[in-house]
């Protein structure tokens, strides 16, 4: 049986198995395989009254309701047919890509408003790692934020977090993990063994993030930094490491607004600003450096049904206490598509340097590189292999990679750099890496600088997507 309300002027279509109309209370009761739809709602259940004096829904017993693609199941919901507001118990659902459950929700537009609820990107049935929350907000796509937050691993309370802020705009649930604790651990020639912790923080609105490290030859380093969530800046002091693994002191602010596209062209640009007091360990070199850098990404550009071009420029220019340093660099790629899995790829980048720095840790080197690759890549195996020629030393390099799953868990992967102009390897790294539901274990060990390195990050639970509700017929 089906009936129709009218609800300020948007019909309430309500199906069941069995309605009862009672016209002098003005409600509708529907029992059995009752479907609801009213604007972007859909909701299926047992049981329904309507109360169309009230403009008001109360529904229950195995609830279903999914609105603008979000779907959630509970024991009841009670709907408000003007301001469309839902108050629900009971409560399970998966937004972007993380797991909630909570006693009770509001649902008010887009915001999801959630009380004594549970947060993990683990296996729902026993997370290996959650967080409960007293109030928990969600805005889906820009932002999670738990207040009276505790971290639990294996069901123990390991930390008070108080007010945690998950930013949802990219790899929600990678940023999930990423918002707690992570220890580090790992060894290098200069460093010695060493072990690290990410400690991610608030202050108010501002997130911090708060890294110590202690290496057993070098003592403790590390660094404060603090990030505006309005305002692109960045404010970070301590010691920092440069891409040679070399440490260096800084109180750095760096304004890095999100990329936009200029003059309507097809293309993204991107603009940093950085300045800073810094001094490095190695050389003893120390001073202020003020920096601004500017790129611009073309959209890749159709050659033909199998072929994309990529155009890409940048510019960083560098004032220091007694020198400049201007860094321009181009780049063009061309890839051409095999089939569905492999690709031949060939690009030209160059990178002048015009002027000097007092600085190890910021000093570019003039290059001027072709390289001619191939890829073949599936969900089991990854390959690669390349010839790169850089013209500026006359080295001729050989490159290769592979990856490959091993069932049911585990991934393998080699990646090396071959120098044939002077017969040596400068690159040979081997990683092995173990998923156990949603914690990943990795361990890299890069053989010619000697360096080791264990890492753990949390990724999605396979297991996740059993626990979405099915969409309401």
């Amino acid at each position: 049986m089906a009936a129709r309300a009218a609800a300020q002027d948007t019909p309430l279509v309500l199906e069941a198995d069995r309605i009862v109309y009672d016209t002098r209370a003005r409600r509708i009761e529907a029992v059995g395989n009752v479907r609801i739809r009213y604007r972007t709602v859909r909701i299926r259940s047992d049981y329904a009254l309507a109360d169309l004096d009230r403009q008001e829904v109360l529904i229950r017993g195995n609830v279903l309701l999914e609105q603008d693609g979000r779907r959630f199941a509970a024991r009841m919901i009670r709907y408000d047919l003007r301001t469309e507001r839902a108050v629900a118990s009971d409560v399970r659902t998966v937004l972007d890509g993380i797991y909630y459950r909570a006693r009770e929700v509001e649902l008010r537009g887009s915001v999801v408003h959630a009380l004594d609820a549970l947060a993990t990107v683990c296996d729902p049935a026993a997370p290996l790692f959650h967080v409960t929350a007293a109030r928990v907000t969600v805005i889906p796509g820009q932002r999670l934020v738990a207040e009276g937050a505790e971290l639990r691993v294996a069901g123990s309370r390991i930390l008070a977090l108080g007010r945690v802020e998950v930013p949802l705009r990219e790899r929600p649930a990678e940023r999930f993990g990423e918002a707690f604790p992570r220890p580090e651990v790992g060894y290098d020639a200069t460093s010695g063994l060493w072990g690290a912790v990410r400690y991610p923080y608030r202050l108010g609105d501002v997130a911090g993030e708060a890294y110590v490290r202690y290496n057993a030859i070098l003592g403790f380093e590390g660094y404060n930094r603090l990030s505006h969530p309005t305002w692109p800046l960045q404010l970070t002091i301590g010691i920092l490491r440069d891409s040679e693994n070399r440490t260096y002191e800084a109180t750095e602010v760096r304004y890095a607004p999100p990329s936009f596209r200029p003059f309507a062209l097809p293309a993204s640009a991107s603009l940093t600003l950085v300045a800073g007091y810094y001094r490095e360990r190695v050389t003893g070199a120390e001073g202020p450096r003020l920096e601004g850098a500017a790129g611009l990404v073309w959209d890749p550009i159709r050659v033909g049904p199998r072929a994309r071009a990529r155009l890409a420029a940048s510019l960083r220019a560098a004032l220091y206490r007694d020198r400049t340093l201007i860094v321009p660099a181009t780049g063009l790629g061309l890839t051409y598509r095999l089939d569905d899995r492999s690709s031949l790829g060939v690009s030209y980048s160059r990178t002048d340097v015009w002027g000097r720095t007092p600085f190890l840790f910021d000093a570019p080197s003039r290059a001027d590189v072709l390289s001619v690759g191939y890829a073949y890549t599936t969900q089991e195996l990854g390959l690669g292999a390349g010839v790169v020629y850089d013209f500026v030393p006359q080295h001729l390099k050989v490159t290769g990679s592979l990856r490959a799953e091993i069932p049911p868990d585990w991934r393998f992967g080699v990646a090396l750099t071959y120098n044939a102009t002077t017969s040596s390897f400068e690159d040979v790294d081997l990683t092995l890496e173990k998923r156990c539901d949603c914690l990943g274990v990795s361990l890299t060990y890069r053989i010619v600088r000697q360096e080791l390195f264990f890492g753990v990050t949390f990724t999605p639970s396979p297991a996740i997507p059993a626990n979405v509700p099915s969409p309401p017929d």
